[in-house]
């Protein structure tokens, strides 16, 4: 089966088609939308490639102590739309690094209880489109609010997407069974569980610079951050 989709239209009747079916795909198939050719896909992806990107990093923290601890992980990432590589400054690097530590530092780090259902917001003009695994509406809505709160914007709440599977225990169990593999029983891997990851770090990646900017690093783990 082909990847490319071909659409035909003005520009102004294809935009909220184009967006739409970008969000929807990434929902249901966890891919890329650079997969979807045509104009103005071309364009947008064209426009966001060289933009500063913004990654905010969570983590499953072992309050056990446990040996064997794998922490589960989330990441959500944005990107700058007023600013280009070779414009981009430390001292604006700061203050969203210093936004981020308002947002997500307080009481240890923000904690994001990840759960089985989809939400995705998507608002392509102010270099948004990220997903969320999320157990209700309310977090996801609150997680929108405070990434947006970095660069002072507000949520457009039509921009929210929302996917879920109709019996969700059923689809994503949180004990998944066994299988064999090589002629023995192991795990299978569970999906979508339901666990709590607190926020870790952020950092940015401006592209032409080899490694990632660190920008906020509450932990002190990472080292060079620009504020902690």
């Amino acid at each position: 089966m082909s990847d490319l989709v071909y659409l035909r239209g003005t520009q102004k009747e294809l935009r909220p088609v184009i967006i739409a079916m970008m969000a929807t795909y990434q929902l249901l198939q966890g891919k890329d939308v650079g997969s979807i050719y045509g104009y103005p896909s071309e364009q947008i992806q064209a426009r966001r490639r060289f933009k500063p990107r913004i990654f905010l990093y969570f983590e499953q923290r072992n309050t056990l102590n446990a040996a064997n601890f794998k922490p589960k992980r989330g990441e959500i990432s944005f990107r700058i739309m007023d600013e280009e590589y070779s414009t981009i400054t430390n001292g604006e690097l700061t203050r969203l690094a210093t936004n981020i530590k308002t947002q997500f530092g307080a009481n240890g780090g923000y904690e994001w209880n990840k759960g089985k259902t989809m939400y995705a917001y998507t608002d392509w003009d102010k270099g948004y489109q990220f997903q969320m695994l999320c157990r209700s509406s309310t977090q996801a809505r609150e997680l929108v609010t405070k990434v947006l709160a970095i660069q002072n914007h507000s949520p457009e709440w039509g921009k929210l997407a929302k996917s879920e599977a109709e019996d969700e225990t059923a689809a994503y169990p949180d004990i998944p069974g066994q299988h064999r593999v090589l002629g023995e029983m192991v795990d299978k891997p569970q999906r979508r569980p339901r666990v709590e990851v607190c926020f870790t770090y952020a950092y940015a990646e401006i592209w032409g610079k080899p490694n990632p900017v660190i920008l906020y690093d509450p932990l002190g783990k990472k080292g060079n951050a620009l504020i902690t």
